[in-house]
């Protein structure tokens, strides 16, 4: 069965449903209500709707691919593994190492100003770069995680139908008084990690006495093209049309109990990731240099570029 097709799987539950009922000639009270099981089973399709439409996963492929880029862009030379998911690795970008060297070239320059600028510009550097590292590694592992919770719905919503058929039918591989409900949902959005960035001090890096933390989702086992998550399984016993199709409704409203909890956990996440951000920028953006306040007037002076050995 596919995601694709859950129309075309409600339509043939409704059938089913409705066919058990005549052939077995069950009597539930709640068919009088409804003329019958005919009536009784008429709304599963336009129940059904309701979860047709969700994204697709490979959509999130490109602003994925995108950040990976980013990542390979911003790679430090030291700690390259992707800080949230250790399995990948970026190669250093030695475009930096012209920063590492610049500081020699301004050996001969004296005062305020060059003092200023290896202080807060030159020696804090690697530690601005790592951290704007770690940052892309967190946008990008949010997007895995929400890639892997729509993936998973489509699974869980499809192997609900699948089971719901099977039981209806009574496959001989599906005991009608005993089936069960896989649920990946929630195992799909594997952890959540901690990354510490370094503060930097008057121009020094130092740790933070107690290291700024940024929650994280590692969703690296789980995007859809890794290995499948472990589900979890919901045993549902009942032999009758309306017993199957009111478990149905029941994993119905468990994924969506699911569904919510993992969005909440992505959505809490990404709301402390900018609140931290926003709340120390300087461990993201190097100082701003006092060179751009300068003029044509004064920018040879002491407090500029003047002082030259």
């Amino acid at each position: 069965m596919s995601y694709d097709q859950l129309m075309e799987h409600a339509w043939t539950i409704k059938i089913k449903a409705v066919n058990r009922a005549i052939t077995k000639k069950e009597n539930d009270p709640a068919f009088a209500r409804y003329s019958g099981p005919e009536g009784y089973f008429a709304d599963i399709p336009d129940r059904w709707k309701a979860y047709t439409g969700l994204p697709d996963p490979a959509g999130f492929d490109a602003p994925i691919t995108h950040l990976s880029k980013v990542m390979n862009d911003l790679s430090p030379g030291q700690n390259t593994s992707d800080p949230v998911n250790k399995k990948d690795i970026y190669p250093a970008n030695v475009q930096f190492s012209k920063i590492t060297t610049a500081g020699g070239y301004l050996l001969g320059w004296n005062g305020s100003a060059a003092s200023a600028f290896k202080q807060h510009f030159i020696d804090p550097f690697p530690y601005v770069l790592y951290n704007q590292f770690v940052l892309v590694s967190m946008l990008k592992s949010t997007l895995q995680a929400t890639q892997a919770l729509w993936a998973s719905a489509r699974k869980d919503l499809d192997g609900i139908a699948e089971a719901t058929i099977a039981a209806l039918d009574n496959d001989p591989c599906c005991d009608p008084n005993k089936w069960s409900f896989d649920f990946t949902i929630i195992s799909a959005v594997a952890t959540i990690g901690g990354v510490a960035v370094t503060a930097l001090t008057e121009g020094a890096a130092a740790p933070l006495a107690a290291p700024m933390i940024l929650a994280t989702v590692d969703a690296a086992a789980s995007v859809t093209a890794a290995k499948p998550p472990d589900s979890i399984k919901d045993n549902k016993t009942g032999n009758t049309a309306i017993q199957i199709v009111n478990a149905m409704w029941e994993g119905l409203g468990k994924v969506c109990d699911q569904f919510q909890q993992t969005e909440k956990l992505i959505k809490d996440t990404i709301d402390t990731l900018e609140s931290d951000v926003t709340s120390r920028p300087d461990l993201f953006v190097s100082k701003r240099p006092a060179m751009a306040d300068a003029t044509a007037g004064n920018v040879t002076s002491g407090a500029y570029l003047g002082d030259h050995d």
